[in-house]
C-alpha cells in the first residue's frame, strides 16, 4: 500500500538526484592517486616531473572489487589534483599520463577506473581539482576555459558520470566561471551531482561537513543556509541548518589512514574496524554520506589491510540492520493525519510509506508495542524528507521494569538517524517529538542489535588500554589550558606513544615532547577524528611534560589522555 500523495512540502527539499544518492548509493569510496604517491607529498607543487608517476602493478579493478566486497555502491576518484597531473591523456595539458612510463605513455587511469566501475555495478564519480598549481592559466580569465576543456573531456569520453567533485582549496578568491562549469555538467551529465562550495554554491547539490576527520555533528541537518557553503563556515558546514535555504546534503569525507595520499610510514596507521564502525554511524548516521579514501600505493594496489578492514565493518553494519527487531510491532499515535499515514508505516520497511502527524498536533507522541521482549542496542529513524526536514528535538525511550528509560535525546532526525546505547530489553518504545517547524512526516523506525563480533572488537581495542596507565590523570599531573592547545605537567619523567583526543572542531595540531629545556615536535597531524588516538611513530624515551598544540582558541573542552603501549 502506497501514501497517498496530498501532503504539502515544507521548507527546503531534495531532488530525485539527492533523494538517490542519500537512499541508493550514501557509501562512497575516494581514490587519491597521481604524482603525490610518488613524492610522498599530500599538496603536489605543480612541478613533479610527468616521470615520476610509474606504478608497476597497477590493478585498477583490484580496488573496485575491494570496496564493493566491502559494500560500497560508489567511488570517486581524483582525476587531476592541486598540482595539475591528469591521469588521463588531456589534449590541453603535457602534464599528463601520456607523458609519463605508465604503459610507455599509453595508459589512461580513468578509462580504467570506470570501466571497472561499469564491471562491478559501482555509480562512479570523478574530482577535478579547481586549483591547478601547474597551469600558467590558473589565476587568470584564461583559466575557466582551459578548465572546462579538461571537464568536456572527462564527460563525454568516458560514459554516464554520477559526480562532479570540486575541491575548494586554493580557490577562495580565484575568478573562475562557475556558471559555465555547471552548465557544462548539467548539459552532458544531466543526472550528476556536483559538490562543491565558495562561487559553485548555487550549483552544488552535495556538500562539504567542515572536517576531514570523520564524522557530521551530533546535530546536524540536510539542510543549510547558501551563505555558510560561499564562505566554507565550517562549524556551520558540519551542523547544517535546520530551517536552511537549501537542501544540500553532506559527504563526510575522511581516509582510511591519515594521509589522502599513501605513505608506507602509514602502513601502521589503519583505522580499526571499530573506527569504521564509528565512522557508519558518525556520518550515514547522522543524515550524510559516508566517503572514505583508500589510497593506492606506488604498485597501483589498495593494501590489503584497508580493504579486510572496510570488509569487517562493513559485515557488522549489515549484520546490525539485516532484521528490524520492531517490524511485527503495532505502533500507535495521539496525532495522525489521516488513515493513510498510520504510524505502523514506519515499520514496514517500505520508502513509499510513512507516518504523518496531524496538522493541529506537531509534536507527537507514538508507542510501539511488540509481541515480545527483545534485546537490542541501536534504533534508526528517519524523516520523509521530500517533505522537508520538520523535526528539532526528539527522544526515543524504552520501558524497562515499570519505568521509561531514555534511550537517546537528539535534535536533529533528518533522513537517517542511528544511535547506540547499552543493550536494552523491552516489549514497549515511546518516541516523543519534542520540537518541530511543522507536522512530523517519518519515513522510517527500526530497533537492531549490534552482533557479538562488534563488541569482541571494542574489547581487544580496551584490552589494549586496559592495563595502562593515563599519564594525563595521574595524582601528580596537571593539565594547563594554553591560548591554543593544552600542557600536560607529569610531575615526573615519564615514556610515552600514544595520545587521545577530543578532536571536534579542531583542524590542525601538533604533540610537543619537553626534555628538561626544551619543546620538540613528535607529531603533526590534521583533520582529526570526533575522538583522535595518535601512535606516535617513535616512544618519547622521558619528558617532564608534553603539550597539544591546535589551530583553535578554545580548548575548554578538550579531553586527552597519555599513554605508554
Amino acid at each position: 500500500m502506497s501514501n497517498k500523495s496530498n501532503l504539502t512540502s515544507f521548507g527546503s527539499t531534495p531532488s530525485d538526484r539527492q533523494i538517490h544518492h542519500l537512499r541508493d548509493v550514501s557509501k562512497k569510496a575516494f581514490f587519491h592517486f597521481g604524482v603525490n604517491t610518488f613524492t610522498d607529498m599530500e599538496w603536489g607543487e605543480g612541478v613533479e616531473k610527468e616521470s615520476v608517476f610509474n606504478p608497476s602493478a597497477c590493478d585498477v579493478r583490484q580496488w573496485i572489487k575491494g570496496i564493493k566486497a566491502a559494500g560500497f555502491n560508489f567511488a570517486i576518484l581524483t582525476a587531476k589534483h592541486h598540482d595539475g597531473f591528469c591521469l588521463w591523456p588531456s589534449k590541453y595539458t603535457e602534464h599528463s599520463i601520456k607523458n609519463s612510463p605508465y604503459k610507455n605513455g599509453k595508459g589512461d587511469i580513468v578509462r580504467e577506473f570506470t570501466d571497472a566501475c561499469r564491471e562491478f555495478d559501482i555509480e562512479c564519480g570523478l574530482y577535478l581539482s579547481p586549483w591547478d598549481r601547474h597551469s600558467p592559466y590558473w589565476g587568470s580569465v584564461e583559466y575557466s576555459k582551459h578548465y572546462n576543456d579538461q571537464l568536456v573531456e572527462l564527460l563525454t569520453n568516458y560514459g554516464k558520470i554520477d559526480e562532479v567533485w570540486w575541491d575548494g582549496a586554493g580557490s577562495q578568491d580565484t575568478p573562475y566561471d562557475w556558471d559555465m562549469w555547471a552548465n557544462t555538467v548539467r548539459t552532458l551529465q544531466p543526472t550528476a551531482v556536483m559538490f562543491g562550495s565558495l562561487g559553485a554554491t548555487p550549483h552544488v547539490e552535495c556538500r562539504w561537513v567542515g572536517n576531514e576527520g570523520g564524522f557530521a555533528h551530533d546535530t546536524h541537518y540536510p539542510t543549510i543556509d547558501a551563505v555558510a557553503l560561499e564562505t566554507e563556515h565550517t562549524p556551520t558546514l558540519g551542523k547544517g541548518t535546520f530551517g536552511g535555504n537549501r537542501f544540500i546534503p553532506a559527504e563526510v569525507d575522511v581516509s582510511i589512514r591519515p594521509g589522502w595520499f599513501y605513505h608506507d610510514t602509514q602502513d601502521d596507521s589503519v583505522k580499526s574496524v571499530p573506527q569504521l564502525v564509528d565512522l557508519w554511524f558518525n556520518s550515514i548516521g547522522r543524515s550524510a554520506m559516508m566517503l572514505l579514501n583508500f589510497p593506492p600505493n606506488r604498485c597501483g594496489l589498495v593494501c590489503d589491510t584497508d580493504i579486510k578492514n572496510a570488509v569487517d565493518a562493513d559485515r557488522i553494519i549489515s549484520k546490525t540492520f539485516a532484521a528490524n527487531l520492531a517490524a511485527d510491532g503495532c505502533a500507535t499515535s495521539n496525532s495522525v493525519l489521516e488513515q493513510a499515514y498510520e504510524p505502523d508505516f514506519m515499520l514496514d520497511n517500505s520508502y513509499n510509506t510513512f507516518y504523518a502527524a496531524a496538522e493541529d498536533n506537531i509534536t507527537p507522541v507514538i508507542e510501539i508495542n511488540l509481541p515480545r521482549e527483545v534485546e537490542f542496542d541501536t534504533f534508526a529513524i528517519g524523516e520523509k524528507v521530500e517533505y522537508g526536514v520538520r523535526v528539532n528535538d526528539f527522544k526515543v525511550e524504552a520501558l524497562v521494569d515499570g519505568e521509561w528509560k531514555l534511550l537517546a535525546r537528539k535534535q536533529s532526525m533528518g533522513y537517517l538517524r542511528a544511535e547506540r546505547f547499552e543493550p536494552v530489553k523491552t516489549d514497549k518504545i515511546r518516541i516523543t517529538v519534542l520540537s518541530a517547524a511543522a507536522a512530523p512526516v517519518i519515513r522510517t523506525f527500526g530497533l537492531y542489535k549490534l552482533p557479538d563480533e562488534y563488541y569482541e572488537a571494542i574489547k581487544a581495542e580496551k584490552e589494549i588500554l586496559k592495563d595502562a596507565v593515563d599519564l594525563a590523570h595521574l595524582p601528580t599531573s596537571k593539565i594547563i589550558e594554553e591560548e591554543r592547545g593544552v600542557k600536560v605537567e607529569f610531575g615526573g619523567i615519564y615514556p610515552f606513544n600514544t595520545v587521545c583526543f577530543n578532536g571536534t572542531n579542531i583542524w590542525s595540531y601538533e604533540i610537543h615532547a619537553f626534555d628538561g629545556s626544551d619543546y620538540f615536535c613528535v607529531y603533526e597531524g590534521s583533520k582529526p577524528a570526533e575522538y583522535q588516538t595518535v601512535h606516535l611513530p617513535e616512544t618519547v624515551k622521558y619528558s617532564y611534560q608534553m603539550k597539544l598544540i591546535t589551530n583553535k582558541g578554545d580548548n575548554k573542552n578538550i579531553d586527552i589522555k597519555i599513554f605508554e603501549l
